[in-house]
C-alpha cells in the first residue's frame, strides 16, 4: 500500500513486486489486479515469458467469465509470440469455448484468426485453412464486423498458401468488401496485400493492387 501510494506512477513497473506482495498477504482481489497489468505490461515489450507467467498467475485467481476469457487469450498471445505455436493455439481453444459461452462471437472470431495463423506459422497450412473454416461457421460468417473481416482475410492467406487460388480470392473479396464498407484500413491493407499477390492476374493488377495495399 505505501509503494502504491508513494509511487503512483510507477504502478506498471511495480506491478510484479505488488501482485507477489498482495498474493502473499492473500489480497486475491488486488493481487490478481497486478498480476494482469503486469502482463499487460510484459506482453507489450515483449517479454513474453513473464508475460506467460503473470497471466496463468492471475488466471488461477480469477473468477469472473469475461476475466478467464481474456485471461486465456493473453495467455496464448504470450505463448505464440514465443513460437510455442501449438500451445497458444491449444490455449486458445479454451479462450473460444469460453467466449462462445459468453456470446461474444468477434472475440471467438478473432481467436480463430489468431489460432490459424499460428498454425500457419508452425507450417500446418492445412490446419491453419481447417481452424478459418471452423471459425467462420462458429462465429457466423454473415454477420458484418471487424473480426469476421480479419477472419475472412486470414482465411484468403492460408487458402494462398494451400494453392487454392480461387478460395483465395473468394475469401479475400469479401473480406475486402467487408472492410471497405466498416472503414477498417488496417484489414483492408492487408487483405490488398494478399490479393496482390495471387496468381489468377495479370502482373500489372498484382502491381496495381499492392499499390492499394500501400
Amino acid at each position: 500500500e505505501t509503494l502504491e501510494a508513494l509511487y503512483p506512477e510507477r504502478l506498471e513497473e511495480l506491478a510484479p513486486l505488488l501482485a507477489d506482495h498482495f498474493a502473499e498477504a492473500r489480497d486475491e482481489a488486488r493481487a490478481f489486479h497486478y498480476f494482469c497489468l503486469a502482463g499487460e505490461h510484459a506482453l507489450r515489450v515483449y517479454a513474453n515469458i513473464e508475460a506467460e507467467q503473470y497471466f496463468r498467475a492471475a488466471l488461477a485467481l480469477a473468477t469472473a467469465a469475461q476475466d478467464r476469457a481474456r485471461l486465456l487469450k493473453q495467455v496464448g498471445q504470450a505463448l505464440n509470440g514465443q513460437s510455442r505455436f501449438a500451445e497458444a493455439v491449444a490455449v486458445w481453444k479454451d479462450a473460444i469455448q469460453a467466449c462462445q459461452t459468453l456470446g461474444d462471437y468477434d472475440g471467438v472470431a478473432w481467436l480463430y484468426a489468431d489460432s490459424a495463423r499460428a498454425a500457419s506459422n508452425r507450417g500446418d497450412t492445412p490446419a491453419g485453412l481447417s481452424l478459418c473454416r471452423e471459425g467462420l461457421a462458429a462465429a457466423g460468417e454473415a454477420r458484418e464486423s471487424i473480426a469476421i473481416a480479419a477472419l475472412l482475410h486470414e482465411a484468403a492467406r492460408v487458402s494462398y498458401f494451400n494453392g487454392l487460388q480461387v478460395e483465395a480470392r473468394h475469401f479475400g473479396e469479401r473480406a475486402l468488401d467487408m472492410a471497405g464498407r466498416l472503414g477498417d484500413v488496417a484489414v483492408e491493407a492487408e487483405t490488398l496485400a494478399t490479393l496482390g499477390i495471387l496468381r489468377d492476374q495479370p502482373v500489372n493488377r498484382q502491381i496495381e493492387t499492392l499499390e492499394r495495399a500501400v
